[in-house]
């Protein structure tokens, strides 16, 4: 896969789809890189319902909507959430990398099987490759399933790391993006954030 050279090195954006049943509309994933830091504790452009909490050690987007709470990794700053994403994240000092979280709701066990299938397709398409699959991994008291890609652009190598998680007919996509070289670092942080998320419904 060869993208521009400056998608991550200004705003152009990496859009890939998450296709949903035909009766539900679902905006694309976005892995946009930073143009400058955003401070802990900014929030803007989140669905209704979402805001930045403050706790003695951290920082927690809450949705009262969906009924869930996302903790900020350490070292990871707050972003503006794209349309139709619930928390975004990015590494402070990295444009390149970022943790992002999406749900689509009412869907059936069935349509479920199809929505996710649908999206990890999209990515092959795209230019992804999978090179891992951790079926049914378990964070905090969540069980889910772990895929991970690769993919190459202008020369650069990148992970996409995606851990999906079905509860309630909701089918939420938690996504980490990150640079190869710092993988390792940033997929300690996304195991983090997952540990530490709960739902209150």
């Amino acid at each position: 896969m060869r993208l521009n050279s400056t998608i991550l090195l200004a705003s152009t954006l990496l859009a890939l789809v998450l296709v949903a049943p035909p009766a539900a509309a679902q905006a694309p994933i976005v892995f946009e890189p930073i143009e400058e830091a955003e401070q802990p504790g900014t929030w803007s452009g989140t669905p209704t319902g979402t805001q930045a909490t403050q706790t003695a050690d951290n920082q927690v987007v809450v949705n009262e909507q969906y009924g869930v709470r996302i903790p900020r990794p350490g070292g990871w700053l707050l972003g503006q959430a794209p349309q139709g994403a619930i928390a975004l994240f990015r590494a402070a000092g990295d444009g390149q990398a970022q943790i992002e979280v999406r749900v689509s709701r009412k869907l059936g066990p069935k349509q479920v099987e199809h929505f996710y299938s649908a999206f990890h397709n999209n990515l092959r398409r795209t230019g992804f490759t999978q090179i891992a699959r951790r079926p049914a991994t378990v964070y905090g008291e969540l069980s889910g399933d772990e895929i991970e890609y690769q993919v190459i652009s202008s020369g650069r190598e990148y992970h996409l790391v995606v851990w999906q998680h079905y509860r309630n007919g909701e089918a939420w996509i938690f996504t980490g993006f990150f640079p190869t070289r710092r993988r390792d670092a940033y997929y300690r942080s996304f195991e983090r954030m997952l540990s530490g998320v709960q739902f209150t419904n």
